[in-house]
């Protein structure tokens, strides 16, 4: 397994849009040897999709129209604030959070996850339960840091005792 995940905006093209076109200028948020929690609150559930990337194949991806996915993160950040635990994390929140929004490129968000989780079309339901523990109006930070331990190697950090490395592993690294 090698060690990147990325966020970034394309359009689907082909049939009910499950063709991922990446463009060779794209721009995207980059991590290393995780999965930053703050991009898993872009997504509902239903967003864990299949799709074929660039011919490549079947992939699993995270794909949500970019503005709802802002909404949606919007809707769910007194949850992620609450399992980050630190009021130092809100810069980083509201930067990933206008970049994300103000993106000029790209109909949907999308996070592609496979160098660092399992990206096959059967393992959807693998990390479901975690986008559901997170639509759940219910949900806690110790719900949420349960369904994360559910997921062999996960690669997801919820606990932030590093301040030297809160920020990549809360929002990840952008090169613009």
């Amino acid at each position: 397994m090698a060690n990147r995940a990325y966020l970034t905006t394309h359009d689907l093209l082909g049939v009910n849009k499950t063709t991922l076109l990446l463009a060779d200028d794209f721009r995207y948020f980059d991590s290393r040897w995780t999965i930053p929690l703050a991009w898993l609150f872009f997504y509902r559930p239903e967003e864990l999709v299949v799709v074929d990337e660039d011919g490549w194949g079947p992939m699993l991806r995270l794909v949500a129209d970019r503005l709802s996915a802002c909404d949606y993160f919007t809707q769910k950040r007194p949850l992620l604030e609450a399992l980050a635990g630190n009021m130092e994390f809100m810069l980083p929140l509201n930067r990933l959070y206008s970049r994300v929004r103000d993106w000029r490129q790209g109909k949907y968000l999308i996070l592609i996850p496979d160098q660092i989780w399992e990206s096959f079309p059967d393992d959807i339901p693998v990390y479901r339960p975690l986008f559901e523990a997170i639509a759940d109006p219910q949900a806690t930070p110790d719900s949420i840091r349960l369904r994360i331990a559910g997921i062999p190697h996960s690669y997801v950090v919820t606990e932030f005792t590093d301040p030297e490395r809160f920020e990549i592993h809360l929002t990840g690294y952008t090169y613009w």
